[in-house]
């Protein structure tokens, strides 16, 4: 990398400017997604329920959190729920599978003295994930942030963005001004948006997300 070239880290609130959920906020998304989705997510439902006691009445309060935030820049009003943090519920969630932990009975035996086995944490991982993607896909129009739209304006094709966010505004408005492709990603596999356009020029900034492990 030489001297012209720079790198930016996006932190947590990088895209409030443009609307979008903060990092605490994330949680009544994942609510919102059982609710619509209950039959896809409900080892995540059973699992919230028994180790956050998390009924069915908090997940529709913290659904309609979710779609009042979506017409709300207010956000200091939100009450509390009994839904966890994306973050807290994730490291558990790692760590568990890590040490072949269990939360208590395994949701797919009738025998209470059984454990859950990692495999089955590592699905409901994988569910929050699936989750988060599915409520913030549906969250707004990614084509109405602005302000990061003017920030990919400043870019060059040799600099780099390295973020913690999980939603897709970089993405997006990266893919709109220089296209993507895999690569761009650190990785050969397919995370280009589903509508990405064909990649512009022989170098294009990176994109690079950190996530909890």
């Amino acid at each position: 990398m030489n001297d012209d070239n720079r790198v930016y880290f996006i932190g947590a609130g990088a895209s409030k400017q443009d609307r979008f959920p903060l990092t605490n906020e994330l949680k009544h998304g994942i609510a919102w997604a059982i609710l619509k989705e209950r039959s896809r997510f409900e080892s995540l439902a059973a699992h919230l329920q028994y180790l956050y006691n998390v009924q069915n009445d908090e997940l529709e309060k913290s659904a309609r959190i979710w779609k009042d935030l979506k017409c709300d820049n207010d956000r200091s009003q939100t009450e509390p729920c009994q839904v966890p943090d994306v973050t807290d519920l994730l490291s558990t969630l790692d760590w568990m599978i890590r040490e072949q932990s269990s939360f208590g009975p395994g949701l797919e035996t009738s025998d209470s003295t059984e454990r859950s086995l990692a495999g089955e944490l590592a699905g409901v991982r994988d569910l929050v994930v699936q989750a988060l993607c599915y409520c913030l896909g549906t969250y707004d129009t990614l084509d109405s942030a602005s302000t990061t739209s003017n920030f990919i304006q400043l870019l060059r094709p040799g600099d780099s963005l390295i973020t913690t966010n999980w939603d897709l505004l970089l993405d997006a408005a990266r893919d709109r001004r220089f296209g993507s492709e895999p690569q761009d990603y650190g990785t050969t596999g397919n995370v280009v948006l589903e509508d990405g356009t064909d990649p512009r020029g022989d170098e294009r900034p990176k994109l690079l997300k950190l996530t909890a492990h």
